[in-house]
């Protein structure tokens, strides 16, 4: 009678698998960039603690976007800050430069029509007078 025998399992050695996925993960943190504005999309208002244990609403700037003109050949955009109204970007930056970067919250709102472009520019007028706190507004139109 002829006795046969089965092969051993076959063993799969894990350790340079481990090792990669580490070398991996290393990568991974030690390149990762954290972008300035990544995760504050918030409709909500700043808040600040007062000296009297309560809560009290900080100024803020509300920045809306409008589509001045509508027409894709003259395509035009106005900017409203409270009262104010401003036809370029060169007029809302000195505005935004007479404004307290480091304590006011700028809230920018954009309208219907208006490209995302448009409120890239806004942001960028926004960044380089060094504001900390910037939200984007969830703004519901009516037709």
């Amino acid at each position: 009678m002829v006795q046969l025998t089965l092969p051993e399992p076959a063993k799969a050695d894990l350790t340079p698998m481990a090792d990669v996925t580490f070398l991996l993960l290393a990568f991974f943190v030690a390149t990762l960039n954290f972008s300035r504005l990544e995760g504050q999309v918030d409709a909500s208002l700043p808040r600040e603690m007062t000296g009297c244990g309560g809560w009290a609403t900080v100024e803020q700037q509300r920045i809306i976007i409008l589509v001045a003109d509508p027409n894709p050949e003259s395509r035009r955009v106005r900017y409203e800050v409270g009262e104010r109204s401003f036809r370029s970007l060169v007029q809302l930056s000195s505005h935004l430069q007479t404004l307290d970067a480091r304590r006011i919250p700028v809230t920018l709102d954009p309208r219907r029509g208006v490209i995302v472009q448009e409120v890239l520019r806004v942001l960028d007028v926004v960044l380089q007078h060094d504001f900390e706190r910037i939200y984007f507004a969830g703004t519901l139109e009516r037709d």
